[in-house]
């Protein structure tokens, strides 16, 4: 599956809330309101429409440098200096994967997310070089979402197309939350972000089953007035309001 798609977003169909079903909410940010320069892609905001769960992913992707290498990786430093990740149960040199990916800029980074948490971490050398690739920009897990053209709510090569889009943490928010900091959400390329802790949450709890609906607000909606309540039951219902940073999730 390609890691970008054009899609076609005139239809934007919005959802009235209602009160009684909020089952649980939480903390997102999506991308800026208005486009700006992104480095490898261009920064835009997260396109209002109606999608549907397709699948979650360990995602890699050729666009962005670090997100070559899928997160949780195992890597290692060879006699030479140099790093290497475990892939298809085979050790490859991370400069095959992409040259600039050097011992040293591996290192580099690491550092820079771990004194931008806290400056008094020890910073880590090639004595402590780290065992595992936590710098994928998506995390662990990308959930990736489909726009049912054909409204079957099954997703079909031939007649949907995946979202660009995904939900997804990012590796900064692992570093705020492992070394107990608050958790900061930035602005996105257009994905959704949400925090670890609740990646967890909302993995566990089934809200990121296959075929849920995915609304996504525009920047001007408000949240409705609500109560979270307990009990709710699947299948269940994402809306995202990018302008309030939230996630409601309704159940039955």
């Amino acid at each position: 599956m390609p890691d970008f798609v054009d899609l076609d977003n005139a239809n934007v169909i919005k959802i009235i809330a209602t009160t009684s079903k909020v089952v649980a909410e939480f903390d997102a940010r999506g991308g800026v309101v208005e486009s700006q320069d992104g480095g490898a892609l261009q920064m835009d905001p997260t396109p209002a429409g109606e999608y549907l769960i397709a699948w979650r992913e360990t995602h890699v992707s050729q666009i962005w440098l670090f997100s070559k290498i899928a997160w949780g990786t195992p890597i290692r430093l060879n006699a030479s200096g140099d790093a290497e990740a475990k892939i298809n149960n085979k050790w490859v040199a991370t400069k095959v994967i992409d040259s600039e990916l050097t011992t040293k800029k591996i290192l580099k980074t690491y550092n820079d997310f771990r004194r931008s948490v806290d400056k008094t971490l020890p910073q880590l050398t090639e004595m402590t070089f780290p065992k595992f690739w936590r710098l994928n920009d998506f995390g662990p897990i990308a959930v990736l979402m489909y726009q049912d053209k054909d409204n079957d709510r099954q997703f079909s090569v031939k007649k949907d197309k995946i979202r660009q889009e995904m939900f997804h943490t990012t590796p900064i928010n692992h570093f705020q939350e492992e070394f107990g900091k608050e958790v900061l959400l930035e602005d996105s390329h257009g994905c959704i972000h949400i925090k670890p802790v609740d990646m967890k949450k909302m993995l566990d709890s089934g809200y990121f089953s296959k075929n849920n609906t995915v609304i996504v607000h525009t920047y001007d909606e408000s949240l409705p007035n609500y109560t979270v309540v307990n009990g709710g039951k699947p299948p269940y219902t994402l809306h995202f309001y990018p302008g309030e940073l939230k996630v409601l999730v309704y159940g039955n």
